[in-house]
């Protein structure tokens, strides 16, 4: 397209002409720093998580205004991975902080920003930071995550058991199938393992 996008620590999200370099609009976060750029997806929006803010959010570009933003319950540092109708999150947290953090996935409606699902991390007691602090992948119907202990992780992504759909049922109020194919699942334990040197 005609601009350049890119957000950066200082809390900015800035937009220049690619033409010119001259700039078009910046958006300030509010002191969230915003560690990794998001991606300019094929749909036009810019999709992009910040760190106090806990949220993720879909930027139109031209404008620089948020389509959606979704409060992710922790710190979004790294680069969305996107499907055809997804956004995934990792998020870390702290153990203690100004604001409550839930660090873990986190699979967002593409279209909406509503929260799908979350895989929360339970907090550590050896560390002062859990969760996935970096950019998750989506390759082959597998989310890759690196956690903050420096373990990269592989979740299949899964479709809803029997057992899963009645406790969504149960949780949800009765929802009809629709909703409930809305909803995606990953394993309890990652499906791989790997340790990042």
């Amino acid at each position: 397209g005609d601009l350049v996008l890119f957000a950066n620590r200082g809390a900015w999200i800035t937009a220049l002409d690619a033409a010119t370099g001259k700039e078009r609009w910046a958006r300030f976060d509010w002191s969230s720093w915003i560690e990794w750029d998001g991606v300019l997806a094929e749909d036009g929006l810019y999709y992009v998580g910040s760190s106090d803010l806990r949220a993720v959010r879909a930027l139109d570009p031209a404008p620089g205004k948020a389509k959606w933003e979704t409060d992710v319950l922790g710190w979004a540092w790294g680069t969305p991975a996107l499907t055809s109708d997804t956004v995934f999150i990792g998020v870390a947290g702290p153990r203690e902080y100004v604001t409550k953090h839930a660090a873990g996935l986190v699979a967002l409606d593409r279209r909406t920003g509503a929260v799908r699902w979350r895989r929360p991390v339970a907090p550590g007691a050896a560390g002062y930071v859990s969760g996935y602090a970096g950019s998750v992948v989506v390759s082959d119907g597998v989310l890759v995550a690196p956690n903050v202990h420096g373990t990269l992780e592989g979740f299949r992504l899964q479709t809803l058991t029997p057992a899963t759909r009645a406790v969504l049922a149960r949780a949800l109020g009765d929802p009809g199938p629709d909703q409930l194919r809305a909803f995606g699942e990953l394993a309890e334990q990652p499906d791989w393992q790997g340790v990042v040197d």
